[in-house]
């Protein structure tokens, strides 16, 4: 049985960019195929320093066989549960060198209870799945060939935004039905 059509779609541009989704599994890869469906979480980092371990989820691809161009915007769209009655979730691209080396690339964050606008604000209901569209700002940058694109996935941004929320768990849907990653790339990337 098939599951339900990807939220991302962009149509083929006439500019030499095209859509590429690509699937935030359960083993910590970014693929294109979703895989088994699962989840991952991740606990609020409520002071003012960078999140720890525990405090993020690192999504990654697999060295790259040739130059990946991002050109545009992206999106992040994602399930995500919260233990509190409301809760952030910043997105945040980055590219790994193969000696581990980490250039930021570019990001998008995004309150839950701002989901559906930022005039009117949508309740949280802590456990509950919660269905959210991120932002990622535009960028256009070059990922390498043998380097890794890498999602970080955290409650706040440092040193960009903090996190303003109660210290709470945040839980996320993986794999297959799970969330995505929309990139806008160049040519044949």
């Amino acid at each position: 049985m098939a599951g339900p059509a990807p939220r991302l779609h962009r149509p083929h541009r006439s500019d030499g960019r095209h859509a590429l989704t690509l699937a935030l599994r359960a083993d910590g890869s970014l693929k294109p195929a979703p895989g088994v469906g699962g989840e991952a979480s991740f606990e609020v980092n409520t002071g003012t320093t960078a999140p720890h371990r525990g405090q993020q989820i690192r999504f990654s691809t697999r060295p790259l066989a040739r130059d990946m161009v991002l050109a545009g915007d992206s999106t992040f769209a994602v399930d995500a549960a919260f233990t509190a009655d409301d809760g952030n979730i910043a997105a945040v691209l980055f590219d790994e060198a193969p000696d581990g080396a980490a250039t930021r690339i570019t990001a998008g964050w995004l309150k839950a209870s701002h989901r559906r606008g930022h005039t009117a604000l949508s309740p949280v209901t802590p456990g509950a799945y919660h269905a959210m569209d991120i932002h990622i700002w535009p960028t256009h940058y070059r990922v390498e060939a043998g380097h890794r694109l890498v999602l970080r996935v955290s409650s706040d941004d440092y040193p960009e935004i903090d996190s303003d929320v109660p210290a709470e768990r945040v839980t996320l849907k993986v794999g297959e039905r799970g969330a995505e990653l929309g990139l806008r790339v160049r040519g044949d990337s």
